[in-house]
């Protein structure tokens, strides 16, 4: 029975415990409650009014903007044709100004002939039928609203194209980057960023001091004149965002006059914009010209080498020829492939002639000295045939127009009748006699001795002394004149080459009609 009274005892003291935590739960849950309570209303009991001010200020814009974008969905009014034009007063065709503005030129292809711009094309027109908005751009004294420019496909809009265009992309990131604007006299713009890729015909014809002129024609493709008039806005044409230029190219812009199209179906105004595009001639010079240049200086040094030395000689001027056509081929492929000559052709072919002129010069040189060891051949020859004596030389000596012999010593020729025996000058009694079948004998004269007796030659055949000249005297004089005239052709080659570059190719004209942005 204690035991038992123990127990409930126990469990009595257990219940009473947990009642007492339950209690003591339900109060401090009370309490934080009416602790928040009061701090709400105490805030909201001594907030100032310009907190207050503030507040109204960010509920009210932002139902402005609610209501905003309730009212894109109606944008279009009821009746609104797409199909046609804007109404204007008495008649008259809508007229769209455009506005471009070149941001960068991104790349220059002369293989393909492409030039690839990046610009913010603009359009400006005016549509009455959106009034509605305008004048809701007028209540939130605002001076436009930006719609998206989705919407533009359900307004009517200009059909502006770009001829000669071979691509045209927009790039983005989650949307395109354009934007529609409505202004409070009913004006829409519409801004896009555009990366144009354009055909370009390039004239190669002054290469490397060329001046390409790309233009850029927007024409309406199905409202003639009579509905749609395109003019530049502010009549100043297209622009430049600075005064830039490419790491090769200077660029400018020219705008000329408005143009139109005449076909069966009428008229179609156009607006036309062209890039300049001048080469620098800083980038030839150093990698084409200068070099040429002093490859065509390694083939004079061919001149001071001699004429006997035909390895090194013929070496120099081989290697500057075969260097000269390697240079000519890389810089035929890096320009377009045409049927006309670019003045970097007449540079490099005339570069190739000059050394073929030396190289042509030392080949001639060669067959005279080869000529002249060929001489001399023939005439030891003759020394050894008819003459053994060492101080008689064969040369040519005839009575009658033919060439036979000469000495270093006088000769007499004496004609001979018929055969008959002949004393030689100095023999004395005991002398003998020599029997020539020849009509001629060659005698050679000796100080001491006194002049033999001869028949005196026919009158119609005087003795002559024919002389052959000195292959060595021409080669010298060949080496001095040409080693002289090459190099002043080549100088009056580049007094006639560059001045007329400069002049037809119109290098130094100014590109006066750019036009540069400016952001006043």
């Amino acid at each position: 029975m204690c035991f038992c009274s123990e127990i409930e005892g126990g469990v009595r003291s257990n219940g009473s415990q947990s009642s007492e935590r339950q209690i003591w739960k339900r109060k401090s849950f009370q309490l934080i409650l009416y602790t928040t309570l009061f701090h709400l209303w105490f805030g909201e009991c001594c907030s100032s009014p310009i907190e207050e001010e503030s507040r109204m200020s960010v509920i009210g814009l932002r139902q402005k903007r609610e209501a905003s974008l309730l009212d894109a969905s109606g944008i279009v009014p009821e009746g609104y044709n797409i199909h046609v034009s804007p109404p204007t007063v008495n008649g008259t065709p809508t007229d769209v100004q455009v506005a471009v503005l070149i941001v960068n030129v991104r790349d220059i292809k002369e293989l393909t002939e492409e030039l690839t711009l990046e610009l913010n094309l603009k359009m400006f027109w005016k549509d009455e039928r959106l009034r509605h908005l305008a004048q809701q751009a007028s209540s939130n004294h605002e001076p436009f609203i930006v719609l998206n420019a989705g919407i533009l496909q359900k307004l009517w809009h200009p059909d502006i194209y770009i001829d000669h265009v071979k691509a045209i992309t927009q790039p983005s990131i989650i949307s395109k980057p354009a934007s529609l604007r409505i202004y409070r006299d009913s004006t829409l713009r519409y801004s896009a960023r555009l990366t144009l890729a354009q055909s370009c015909q390039m004239d190669f014809h002054h290469y490397p001091a060329d001046t390409q002129r790309c233009s850029i024609e927007l024409q309406s493709y199905a409202y003639n004149d009579a509905t749609l008039n395109l003019t530049w806005n502010g009549r100043r044409g297209a622009s430049l965002v600075s005064q830039f230029s490419l790491p090769n190219v200077h660029v400018g812009l020219d705008n000329p006059e408005n143009f139109a199209i005449v076909t069966k179906s009428g008229r179609y105004a156009g607006l036309r914009f062209a890039v300049l595009l001048r080469r620098k001639l800083s980038y030839h010079l150093l990698q084409t010209y200068l070099p040429s240049t002093l490859f065509i200086f390694v083939s004079w040094q061919s001149f001071l080498v001699p004429v006997d030395s035909v390895p090194g000689r013929m070496a120099l001027c081989m290697t500057t020829l075969l260097t000269l056509t390697a240079m000519f081929s890389s810089v035929r492929q890096n320009t377009p492939t045409v049927s006309y000559i670019k003045a970097i052709d007449v540079w490099m072919v005339s570069c190739i002639i000059f050394v073929f002129l030396t190289l042509l010069e030392y080949t001639v040189l060669l067959k005279l000295k080869s000529l002249e060891g060929k001489m001399k051949k023939k005439k030891s020859g003759r020394k050894s045939k008819h003459f053994p004596m060492n101080r008689i030389e064969s040369d040519i000596m005839s009575a009658n127009g033919k060439c036979l012999y000469s000495t270093e010593q006088p000769m007499i020729v004496r004609q001979l009748e018929s055969p008959k025996s002949v004393s030689l000058p100095g023999s004395g009694e005991n002398s003998k006699k020599r029997h020539r079948r020849e009509s001629f004998i060659f005698l050679p004269t000796y100080p001491n001795a006194s002049p033999p007796t001869h028949h005196p030659p026919p009158s119609n055949q005087t003795p002559r002394v024919c002389k052959v000249p000195n292959c060595e005297d021409l080669v010298e004089k060949i080496e001095s004149t040409t080693s002289a005239v090459i190099p002043i052709l080549f100088v009056i080659f580049n007094f006639v080459y560059w001045p007329w570059l400069i002049h037809s190719s119109n290098y130094q004209q100014q590109f006066n009609t750019t036009v540069y942005y400016s952001a006043n």
